[in-house]
Order: C-alpha cells, then structure tokens, then sequence
C-alpha cells in the first residue's frame, strides 16, 4: 500500500520504498543512496510542496509464491508446497509410476510411490517432498472415533487441516467447498457432483454406506460428513410405458421426455435427472440443513426425501410419494474388499443401484478411479488444480517431526477433504489426491492452538 505525504522539492512527485531504502523518482532510475540521506538532501533543496508516495511493505503472509509460482511457502508450518495441488493428474506429472488414474487419484500405498518417484528425480532441486502429516490427536477434531483418534471438523492441527481453515491460508470454514463443481451434463443428468452421495443402507457404527462419483469407492461415513444425494423409486416412470429389460448388456438409460426423470431398464428404477436437485431450494424442508452446494448430512437426506414425498399435499415431487435414498448391498460379491468380512466395499460394488449406474450406464460405463465430471483447474489462492475432493495425509512419523510414520488403525491413513473440509481416514486401498510439500530444515509439527475453530460457522466445539 502507499501513504501519502507533503514535503518541498520542486513541484515533483517521489515515491519512498523503505523495503530497499531508496527513493523513487517518478520516470526515474531508484536512486542508490541510503533513505536517511535522500530524504535529509530532499529537505535541504526543497523548495515547493509535493507528494510522496511511501511504500509500506505487506504484513508478512503465511503463504508466499516463489518467483515462478511452482511452489508456496508456509510461514506457519515451515514447509513449501507444491503449488500444483495435482500435478499427478497430468502425464508428466507421473513420473513413470504405476497405478495413478488419469484424474490423479491414487491409492496410499501409490502416493508413497509418486512422493519416492519425486524425491528421486530431484523434483525442483529437493529430495525430502512427502505428504502433509496429521498429529496422532488433533484435540481441534469435532469427533473422537473408535481408535481413540480425533476426525472431523474443525481440524486444525494437521497440516492440510490448517492450509484449509487458517485465516492467513485459505480461510475457508466448513462445509465450504474449495473449489465448486459447475453445472454440468453427464449423459441424461445434469449436476452431478464428483464426490461423496449418501445411500439408504445403514453401516452400523460406521455411520452410512455412501458411494463416490469421483472414483466409484463404495464405503462408510459417520452422519455428519457432508454428502450429497440422488432420489430414486422403484419402477419406471409414472405414465409411460418403459419396462424391465431382459438383456441386461444392451440396455440404456431411459430419460422421459420431459429430462426430469431417467428410467434404468436393467434394476427397474427411476432416478431423478437433477443429480444435485436439493441445491435448487425446489423443496421446503424444515427438518433439513443443506448447504449452499445441495450438500447435507445422512439425517437431513433422509428428512430431504421425507419432504419430496409428501410436497404439495402428499402428492410428491413430479407426482411421485415414493422417493427414496439409493440401497447398497450387504453382501455384493462384485466388490473388490471386504468378501471375508460381513459388508464388502470397495470398487466395482455393481450390485448396488449406485454402483450399477456408475459401472455400467454413466457414458458407456466408467471405470474406477474415473470422476464422472473432469478434474477442475480452478486456482484456490496461490494454489492450482485444487479438487474438491479427499486428499491423502499421513501420521506425523513423532511430536518434532513433520514427515511420515505410523497410522491411525491397521490399513488405515488420514485423509482431508477439500469439497468441505471434513477430515478422516480411509483405507489405504481407496484412491485419493496427493498435494505434497518440503519441510524446512528442524521444522516441527503445528503447536496446539489457542482457539478451536469449531465445526459450522457459529457452532464452536471444545478443544479436548
């Protein structure tokens, strides 16, 4: 910023940078002399008021851009970032390493991969990249799960906790997305998002099953994970005549003609054609809370769908009372995990009605890993290619380092979400994006903080 001043010299307009100590002459090379005796010559000489324009510099930033923008300093954590927030979302961001998606997500076990891949090209001249570290207890975690760790909003503590909340990083609060998803057509939908969608199926202590539209993961989230959902009813469509189909390798989705609803042939449903519809507010619901971006938790979904049944007088959204959140099967042997344990998960869940729509109908098919709306690009702060998705993170290896070691429950690691900051673990076989940094030299995890920045806006939680 500048500040303005009135001394006599000439008539003539200078400016003052106290940064470099040198005075500035307007359409004038910097002079080389030391402030101090610029400005007692000036005084000396002067002979007719003018402005002097004063340059103060900036209140240090947390996060600093390097000169070609590839990398940002943390002034709080002590590490630099990698500027592109997914950098193996591009060929040559790969470097050689096997199993990353063309999207960039990627499982743990493969993140640990492309982070050794980096170190041992030297990428931009460093040689200790890693992932960002989450405490073993973050006491600015809303919740405190089975394994004794906190999870959550409102972390904090962790380091892309931290990036997300600080009011000095990015400065957002939950449920804030960091980038938002445009609208968007996929086939006969509109506004599908590339995350998490909540389904009818309880997980027992685990919350409720929900399923990914950025990777087509199948699993579990507690209540108050922000997600998003797709109505859904038995049968086809009211008043037309689309039936079952037989051969189920031939047939396609069905929309009315009317694009509302979308009839699948081969599970005998209709979905709603809005993918994000309880964004548009078409639907009162005082029981529920729903986010600007059409997000909520599993309690407000199921209120969601309450007050789609019963809209104008028990008739129903589009003359239907019989909307429901999408089933997943307990038992679906076509997942990838969980075929010893009592509830499989994991990809290519194509027995649940999610799943068959995500493998089997969505364009053809999508494979796993594959978002079914692009990676975006937006910049978020000196940031690039942020997604609006779950990131990986890692257990902090002890108290004074900031590199990896350890992990929250057997198979498990830490995860952050920047489509609304949520953070939590996942199984390792997940895929998720990686944002990595360099730590400074000595550099030690966060301290505790001395506010806990709670969950929603206005909603604090204690720090304990």
């Amino acid at each position: 910023m500048w500040l303005s001043l009135r001394l006599n010299f000439a008539g003539r307009t200078i400016r003052i940078q106290p940064v470099c100590g040198v005075i500035r002459v307007m359409h004038r090379r910097p002079c080389l002399l030391p402030l101090a005796v610029q400005l007692r010559k000036l005084l000396l000489i002067s002979a007719e008021p003018v402005l002097v324009l004063v340059a103060v510099p900036p209140v240090e930033a947390q996060l600093v851009p390097s000169t070609g923008a590839q990398t940002v300093y943390d002034a709080r954590l002590h590490v630099t970032w990698l500027a592109n927030a997914n950098l193996a979302g591009t060929p040559e961001g790969q470097f050689g390493v096997p199993g990353i998606n063309p999207s960039g997500t990627m499982s743990y076990a493969t993140a640990q991969a492309w982070v050794g891949a980096l170190n041992a090209n030297t990428f931009l001249g460093h040689q200790n990249w890693t992932l960002p570290t989450n405490p073993p207890d973050d006491p600015t975690c809303s919740i405190r799960g089975p394994h004794d760790q906190r999870f959550g909003v409102g972390c904090s503590g962790s380091a892309l906790g931290n990036l997300y909340s600080d009011p000095e990083a990015v400065d957002l609060k939950y449920p804030a997305t960091a980038a938002p998803i445009p609208a968007n057509t996929v086939g006969p939908f509109t506004n599908f998002q590339p995350y998490l969608y909540w389904s009818a199926t309880s997980a027992g202590n685990k919350g409720w099953d929900s399923f990914s539209f950025a990777t087509g993961f199948q699993g579990a989230n507690t209540d108050n994970h922000v997600m998003y959902v797709l109505p859904m009813f038995d049968g086809p469509p009211p008043g037309t005549d689309d039936a079952p189909c037989a051969a189920q390798t031939t047939c396609s989705l069905e929309p009315t003609a009317d694009g509302t609803l979308v009839y699948d042939p081969v599970l005998d449903v209709t979905w709603l054609a809005d993918a994000n519809f309880a964004a548009t507010n078409s639907v009162l619901c005082s029981a529920c809370t729903i986010d600007a971006d059409g997000s909520m938790t599993h309690t407000s979904a199921v209120a969601f769908l309450e007050a789609m049944r019963h809209y104008n007088a028990d008739a129903g959204w589009l003359g239907v009372h019989t909307w429901r959140l999408p089933p997943t099967l307990a038992q679906d042997l076509t997942c990838s995990l969980g075929r010893n344990t009592q509830t499989t998960f994991g990809f290519d869940c194509k027995g649940s009605a999610m799943g068959e729509l995500y493998y089997t109908q969505l364009l053809g098919g999508l494979t796993a890993g594959t978002p079914v709306v692009g990676p975006v690009q937006d910049s978020v702060g000196p940031f690039t290619n942020v997604q609006p998705y779950l990131y990986w993170a890692c257990q902090q290896s002890s108290t004074d380092t900031a590199v990896c070691g350890g992990e929250p429950a057997a198979d498990f690691q830490w995860s952050f979400s920047f489509g609304n900051g949520f953070e939590g673990t996942d199984v390792v076989q997940n895929q998720l994006y990686v944002m990595v940094y360099y730590p400074d030299p000595g550099a030690h995890p966060l301290p505790a903080p001395s506010e806990c920045r709670g969950g929603a806006p206005g909603v604090p939680h204690p720090c304990m």
